[in-house]
């Protein structure tokens, strides 16, 4: 069984401050709702690193991701998520979406599942605006509606190099592995 948990910041309060988990294991975290801004860091323009969460069972409405829900600045290094990811908008891997900031050397094994009219869903990010270097996501599954994708959903004016993805996409429109 999972241990339930409260993200940490939301869309009034973001996280600012700084959290390296010293590549601790953060285990079977388990959090079901039917609120936006979930993950182990709801909403986060914060310095993240070293991050390790394993066996994640996270289930939200939007803006949905195994470490960062929405990210609007900061980053995130050297970190990893094992599990599941579902809910409806934005969801991800890794991160849900991240509208600023940087993400390198991470990683994400997550199975992605988009519900009913699901928009940006990504192995290892759903909607992109942040620099992405040097990450991947090996899902063995990302399902959604429009805008899915192995690495990523949505990709806007953003750079990103280094990355692969082997994951299989599913969804009616603008899909890609």
């Amino acid at each position: 069984t999972g241990v339930t948990f409260t993200p940490v910041g939301d869309s009034t309060t973001a996280f600012t401050g700084s959290y390296d988990g010293k590549t601790f294991d953060i285990d079977n975290v388990s959090y079901n709702t039917i609120v936006n801004y979930v993950g182990l860091f709801g909403e986060s323009s914060a310095v993240l690193k070293n991050i390790k969460v394993v066996n994640a069972s996270i289930t939200g409405l939007s803006y949905v991701g195994g470490i960062v829900g929405n990210m609007t600045g900061g980053s995130l290094s050297y970190s990893s998520v094992t599990g599941s990811v579902n809910g409806t908008d934005f969801i991800g891997g890794a991160v849900g979406a991240a509208s600023a900031g940087s993400i390198t050397q991470s990683w994400a094994n997550v199975n992605v599942t988009g519900g009913a009219g699901t928009d940006n869903a990504g192995g290892f990010i759903g909607s992109s605006q942040a620099t992405i270097t040097k990450s991947y996501s090996k899902a063995s599954s990302v399902t959604g509606i429009n805008k899915v994708g192995g690495f990523a959903g949505e990709i806007i004016s953003s750079s990103v190099t280094d990355t692969y993805a082997s994951s299989s996409a599913s969804g009616t429109s603008k899909v890609g592995g």
